[in-house]
C-alpha cells in the first residue's frame, strides 16, 4: 500500500480470542473480509454452532493497514460442550453416602439420612 493510499485502507482489528460470530461482525464493520483460509476445512459460513468457534490466529496481524474489503485469515478451534455436557440422570446413581465423602457434614439430628434413597419411610 502507498503513502496516498493510507486514507483509503483500515486497520485490523484483534481479532484473536473471539468468538467466529464476534469476529465476523468486527471484521465487517471495519469494511474486511473474513475467511479461514483452510482448503480441507469447513468455511466461516458453514460451521455448526458457530458461537462454539473461537478464533486462535489470524493473518495479517493486528494494527496492519490493508485495503478496505481485504481477507483477514483465521484459525479456529471449537471449544463447545461437544459431548461433555451434563446430562441427567446419571446412572448408576451415586451411592447415598457421596455428598459425605466430599463434605464433612456436621451431625444434625433433622436431616434425612437416605437423601430420598431406599425404602419409603413411615
Amino acid at each position: 500500500m502507498e503513502a496516498g493510499d493510507a486514507a483509503e485502507g483500515v486497520r485490523v482489528p484483534t481479532l484473536v480470542g473471539l468468538l467466529v460470530d464476534d469476529a465476523r461482525a468486527i471484521a465487517s464493520a471495519n469494511d474486511l473480509l473474513l475467511t479461514t483460509g483452510n482448503l480441507d476445512g469447513p468455511s466461516l459460513g458453514s460451521l455448526a454452532l458457530p458461537w462454539e468457534w473461537t478464533v486462535i490466529g489470524q493473518t495479517p496481524e493486528p494494527g496492519v493497514l490493508v485495503e478496505r474489503c481485504s481477507w483477514v485469515v483465521v484459525d479456529v478451534m471449537n471449544f463447545g460442550g461437544g459431548d461433555a455436557g451434563d446430562r441427567e440422570p446419571r446412572l448408576p446413581e451415586p451411592p447415598a453416602d457421596a455428598l459425605s465423602v466430599h463434605c464433612d457434614l456436621p451431625d444434625t439430628p433433622d436431616l434425612p439420612t437416605d437423601l430420598g434413597r431406599g425404602a419409603p419411610q413411615g
